[in-house]
């Protein structure tokens, strides 16, 4: 589970923008927003420029860094901050693992999004290893740690700058399936970042097609949940490919050609998230509900609630019906300042919110500070 993240000079963060998911208060209504006494749910707002996809792109770093995103275009990996002396950004992930016995920190820096600058992996407090990567060598090392200690000179004398340690690791087996190193691997494998759903339709591929051919009853009952009464059918063409469509009494009329460009919103949701990433550990929803109606809005979260309940859910919006208490709580709802501070309602302002406030109408009118 992630307790913390922070990162540094960072695109338009020019100083640490962190986030401690473990700063909960005592609400006790809309208790699902809260695992494992974290921050599970979480709702992020901000004025257009203030940099809440740049906090996605942060935040879903280390699926990058650790190798599972794909191939970046190094013509424009600029990441530090435009008006900052220096061109090193440091992205820091705070882990409980082993029942929370383990705070584990992993701790790495950039100098592009594929370069790295150092690297440093900790286990409470005590440092496992330590690289340098300009100096190409480790400034710390546990001798203890690895039953070989020769995986420190082989991985100098065949690593570059884009290999991290820890990925070297797991992928040339020099660690156990249940060590730390696994844990953080298979963590970032299943960070899922996704942006805007468009509501132009989309062609599939043979494969995606084959996939949903089997998860046409669930794209049914998530349409079905979100408030469009239908039945599908997917059938195989005479050419060989298959086709979606609409089951209506007396005929069968295809899914792309009539359904409505909210309907199409939805069905991009499902086949660019919900197929492929049915188990996450992070999910960072950019502007997800700008083609929603705000009921839907509030449909695909309780959605989300209910069905990702383990996963780290995190939306950004500008849709103020969000901000109720119905649906989230006061340390849930975020304000992404202008400067790059992340303040949860509860702490952006003097007064004690209860569970009968209206946080929209208070947040129209000024209530919250987001300086």
């Amino acid at each position: 589970m992630l307790q913390k993240f922070k990162v540094h000079n960072f695109k338009n963060f020019k100083n640490d923008l962190e986030i401690d998911f473990s700063d909960v208060n005592g609400y006790k209504f809309s208790q699902d927003c809260i695992t494992n006494d974290l921050i599970g749910k979480m709702i992020i707002y901000g004025k257009n420029g203030s940099g809440k996809t740049n906090l996605g792109h942060a935040l879903c770093d280390l699926k990058a860094t650790l190798g599972f995103s794909p191939e970046i275009n190094t013509s424009h990996s600029f990441i530090s901050n435009a008006d900052s002396d220096s061109d090193i950004t440091t992205f820091t992930y705070t882990f409980l693992f082993n029942q929370k016995k383990d705070t584990v920190v992993y701790e790495y820096s950039k100098s592009d999004m594929v370069n790295l600058v150092s690297e440093k992996l900790s286990v409470n407090n005590h440092v496992l290893y330590e690289y340098d990567f300009k100096e190409n060598t480790f400034i710390t090392v546990d001798s203890d740690y690895f039953h070989n200690n020769d995986i420190y000179s082989i991985y100098q004398s065949s690593t570059n700058s884009s290999l991290p340690f820890l990925r070297w690791c797991v992928n040339n087996g020099s660690v156990d399936k249940d060590s730390i190193f696994h844990k953080i691997y298979n963590y970032g494998s299943k960070i899922t970042q996704i942006f805007t759903p468009t509501t132009a339709a989309v062609r599939l591929t043979k494969n995606e097609l084959d996939v949903l051919d089997k998860n046409v009853k669930e794209l049914e009952n998530f349409l079905v949940y979100m408030g469009n009464d239908c039945k599908l059918t997917m059938e195989k063409l005479p050419d060989g490919t298959k086709e979606l469509y609409f089951v209506f009494k007396n005929r069968k009329v295809s899914f792309l050609e009539n359904a409505s460009s909210g309907t199409l919103s939805l069905f991009n949701f499902y086949i660019h998230f919900f197929m492929p990433h049915k188990e996450s550990s992070i999910l960072y929803f950019d502007e997800f509900d700008a083609f929603f109606h705000f009921e839907l809005s509030e449909k695909i979260v309780q959605y989300m609630k209910e069905k990702h309940q383990n996963a780290l859910v995190i939306f950004t919006t500008h849709n103020t019906n969000l901000m109720t208490n119905k649906i989230m709580r006061p340390d849930t709802l975020f304000l992404l300042t202008i400067s790059g501070k992340l303040i949860p309602l509860c702490k952006a302002t003097n007064r004690e919110l209860r569970e009968g406030h209206n946080l929209g109408k208070l947040y129209m009118n000024g209530e919250f500070d987001e300086d």
